[in-house]
């Protein structure tokens, strides 16, 4: 909306030195409608291992991403992938020159009044999140620790309440925040950004 940037623009326009073969064939646009073929978090070998990700700075971690094969050539299927919405935040940082988590607060969530909404990587938020648990094979829940949260960056960053995600709602309803023109790129049924919802388009 700010004229900062392209949909079209590939990785490598603003992440010159990620590393990846297919940067300079990847573009925002696929990142967003998850068409990128970018695996997504859990194709990463180690992911589930705690150690592993306590091992991650961003540095090491934009590499770890770089190194795995695409799953598809760009805007050949459909895949979610955490992956690519890490690259998005990091493409944020390039063009606004702000870390993610105030570029998002300064054009988000400060406008919009969603106060009790945060990165799970601040000071003192882990204390106040709903626990994570995953059952076991023996049907028992078993508490899972959130490890090294800033490998999330704009992928699964945020904690909030109902009703910071009603003003969201309202927000994305209205067009104060996203233009007639940029919504319909949105939520186009076709190539929807985020997750598909519903019927599977791309069989």
């Amino acid at each position: 909306e700010e004229g900062l940037l392209s949909l079209d623009d590939t990785i490598a326009s603003h992440l010159p030195d990620y590393g990846a073969d297919y940067s300079d064939r990847v573009t925002i646009r696929q990142l967003l409608q998850n068409r990128s073929g970018i695996p997504h978090t859990v194709d990463i070998p180690g992911w589930f291992d705690a150690s592993f990700k306590e091992s991650q700075t961003p540095e090491i971690f934009i590499e770890t991403i770089a190194s795995l094969p695409l799953r598809f050539e760009p805007d050949a299927d459909y895949l979610y992938s955490n992956l690519g919405y890490y690259l998005l935040g990091m493409i944020v940082e390039h063009v606004t020159g702000r870390p993610f988590a105030e570029a998002l607060s300064e054009r988000v969530l400060e406008p919009l009044g969603m106060v009790n909404t945060g990165q799970i990587y601040a000071d003192g938020a882990l204390e106040a999140l709903a626990k994570n648990y995953l059952r076991e094979d023996d049907g028992t829940l078993v508490p899972v620790p959130l490890t090294n949260p800033r490998l999330f960056l704009a992928a699964a960053s945020l904690y909030s309440t109902v009703d910071d995600l009603m003003r969201w709602g309202q927000a994305v309803m209205g067009t104060d925040l996203i233009s007639v023109q940029s919504k319909a790129i949105m939520l186009d049924p076709a190539t929807p950004m985020g997750w598909v919802v519903g019927e599977q388009p791309f069989d």
